[in-house]
């Protein structure tokens, strides 16, 4: 918890990969929905968030959302099953990953 500035940090030193942020971010990101027990407690209001998330990358024109905490990866890829709006969701290591063996 607390690590928001690293993610940011290495998205930013590689060449080519424009880094978008969120109107919230940082220590005052608002949270994807899987925080704590409320993905399962609260089912429907965390696909919300999810989904949240999900628009506001979309509506800022990114064409993938890189996400740095596997909780948030899942929460926000299950929020996007069935929705309208579509976006690439990927973890940064998978990112970096992507980007190192050239696919």
């Amino acid at each position: 918890m607390g690590v928001t500035e690293e993610p940011r940090f290495v998205l930013k030193s590689i060449p080519g990969v424009e880094l978008i942020e969120f109107d919230r971010s940082g220590l005052d990101s608002r949270c994807c929905g899987a925080g704590g027990a409320a993905r399962k407690v609260f089912h429907d209001n965390a696909i919300a968030m999810g989904r949240l998330t999900i628009d506001e990358a979309v509506g800022k024109g990114a064409d993938r959302l890189v996400l740095s905490c596997p909780a948030c990866y899942s929460k926000v890829n299950e929020a996007m099953e069935g929705y309208d709006k579509q976006i690439r969701i990927v973890d940064i290591m998978e990112l970096i990953a992507e980007l190192i063996s050239g696919d």
